[in-house]
């Protein structure tokens, strides 16, 4: 089982509910496995001992947690379905305790005048966390959630969706483990932290096998080789 929890602030159009996009609003997304496909009864209790006791706090304002296939799973997430501009952030951090949920709330949650689009904890762990003897370089993910921020320049101002993820980036600093999942990081100019200084080593003894010429290392990613 994996979940997330976002707050989302998101924009008035026709497409999404309109209880959806009256304010702030709390998402919480995931996914539970059948142990043995065909078999919905284990992972339906499972939900449904996570879910009970949110939905016994007050109604879901949607409630759309059923079971389903793999293709599911994208669909639960709320992406849209075709490409759009973001400005956003994105760091690992621990398990948050003394006080990161509080720092969370306060720098991105309910009455913050926020203008993120979406700010979420994915969880971690799990397989994700540990080491596989048979991986490759980068074989396991050293946190126990991963933050993403995303804002609309098309909404807000880019300035003020920069200044807010600053804000939250320092809010959550006690708990930033220096590390970044590939693919969430937004811009170069924001921390890559995927690989460590061995991995990077690693990985750049790989590129000069295959590529020693640099015909592509101009595809990089910023602070993933010591050769660029």
């Amino acid at each position: 089982m994996s979940t997330s929890l976002r707050f989302m602030n998101l924009p008035p159009v026709p497409e999404i509910p309109p209880e959806l996009r009256s304010g702030t609003v709390v998402c919480v997304a995931g996914a539970v496995i059948a142990p043995r496909p065909g078999d919905r009864r284990d992972a339906e209790r499972h939900a449904n001992d996570l879910l009970g006791p949110l939905r016994a706090v007050a109604a879901p304002l949607e409630d759309t947690w059923a079971p389903g296939g793999t293709e599911a799973v994208a669909r639960a997430h709320m992406d849209p379905p075709g490409p759009v501009r973001v400005l956003g952030d994105h760091l690992l951090v621990t398990d948050l305790a003394g006080g990161g949920a509080d720092a969370l709330l306060g720098s991105a949650g309910p009455g913050t005048g926020s203008p993120l689009v979406a700010a979420e904890l994915r969880q971690l762990g799990g397989a994700l966390g540990e080491p596989d003897p048979a991986g490759g370089v980068l074989d396991h993910l050293p946190a126990a959630y991963a933050f993403m921020a995303a804002g609309l320049p098309e909404l807000h101002a880019p300035q003020a969706i920069r200044e807010r993820c600053a804000a939250v980036r320092a809010a959550l600093a006690p708990w930033d483990t220096g590390r970044t999942a590939p693919g969430f990081v937004e811009s170069p100019d924001q921390p890559q932290g995927h690989l460590d200084d061995g991995q990077i080593a690693a990985v750049d003894r790989v590129r000069l096998h295959y590529d020693p010429d640099g015909l592509f290392r101009a595809d990089v990613m910023t602070g993933t080789s010591a050769l660029v």
